[in-house]
């Protein structure tokens, strides 16, 4: 398992929670950007991304990113909260609708579906999730 993030606190915090792992090789966190991961084509079997999507600049981009290190047949969770109690956060929904999912198709990725809940402390969780096409 690999950990990545952009900042140095959280990537020392990580660490620190997951020495055990870390020492014995089943886990790495490293700090790096979402734009320009440091792993080779094809590296990973799945790619989880909790919460960064609020962050993407460039959702094309980054996307195109996460489609490149995934091997073919692997999948992807990309989760994100599109409100909380009575307030609804339309700017992420629309970020999904409007760029996450057409950026998806036009990279080929297949079998792409919108989940939601659970809630978790009455924030409204949801996840998009897919794959890449075997083969590719």
């Amino acid at each position: 398992m690999t950990g990545l993030d952009r900042s140095p606190t959280i990537v020392r915090s990580a660490l620190k929670r997951n020495r055990a792992d870390v020492q014995a090789g089943r886990a790495e966190v490293i700090e790096g950007d979402l734009g320009t991961l440091p792993f080779p084509d094809a590296q990973f079997d799945r790619a989880f991304s909790i919460h960064t999507l609020y962050f993407w600049e460039d959702v094309n981009a980054i996307l195109a990113e996460v489609e490149r290190v995934l091997r073919p047949g692997g999948s992807f969770v990309i989760t994100y909260c599109d409100g909380k109690g009575d307030v609804t956060w339309d700017g992420i929904t629309a970020v999904v609708l409007e760029q996450f999912i057409p950026a998806a198709v036009r990279l080929g990725l297949t079998d792409i579906v919108v989940t939601r809940g659970p809630d978790s402390r009455d924030y409204h969780t949801v996840a998009v999730r897919g794959q890449k096409q075997q083969g590719v």
